[in-house]
Formats: structure tokens, sequence, C-alpha cells
């Protein structure tokens, strides 16, 4: 016992399959995944608008009262912040994009499911 390691040794394998099985029992990111889908790094969504829209979800309306009053807007920033897989595109920083600076709470490499750009509308009639 003296001679052996002292850390642990998980394999790979082990370490996905729990972090599936956490990911698929965190309704936080089954949400997220529901509404957002994986953008390149120059794209980003507010942290803002990411509470507004899960403040009107269904996940948000079957929270007890108390949940709602702990589930602020501060205490949304920390939960992205400190998520397993959230925290490492969750961004506080300024920032340029399009020669416009930013400076807000942002999911950095996320954009909402559906938006599309305006190049694919041109030419639509109504």
């Amino acid at each position: 016992m003296e001679n052996a390691e002292k850390t642990l040794y998980i394999p790979e394998r082990i370490r996905n399959l729990s972090k599936q099985y956490v990911l698929g029992s965190d309704e936080m990111y089954g949400w997220m995944m529901e509404n957002y889908e994986a953008a390149d790094d120059t794209e980003y969504v507010k942290l803002k608008d990411v509470f507004d829209l899960y403040k009107a979800s269904d996940l948000y309306s079957n929270l007890t009262k108390l949940e709602k009053r702990n589930l602020n807007k501060k205490a949304f920033s920390d939960l992205i912040s400190n998520h397993i897989v959230l925290k490492r595109q969750f961004r506080n920083d300024w920032i340029r994009v399009g020669g416009k600076a930013v400076n807000c709470e942002r999911i950095q490499g996320l954009k909402m499911k559906g938006d599309e750009s305006d190049d694919e509308e041109v030419g639509h009639q109504p």
C-alpha cells in the first residue's frame, strides 16, 4: 500500500460513460440542447437572452416558488459558469465581433436553433 500510486486510475471509457450519464440526467443541459446548437466561435448568445427564454419555458414554470426565487440572473450565471460542459464556453470579457465591441456575459460558440442567416431569405416572397 505504501508503494501504490496516490491517485486512482479511472479509464477513459468510464469517464465518458459517467459524463454521458450526468448530462443525460441534467434537465438544464437538455433544455439548452433543445433550444441552441453548436456554432463557430464568432457566434454567441447573450446570457440575458438565454435566461429570458428559460424563464418562459416549461422547465422554469415547473419549479417550486422557492426554486424560482433562488434562480435569479446571478444564480443562473453561476450555474452556467460552473456547468460541466458549458463552463468552457462561458465568457464575461471584452471582445470585438464584426468591428463592434461586446462586453456581456455570453456563451460562445452557440446559436439559437432555427436562426437562419439573411442570405438564405433573399428572394423569399410572402
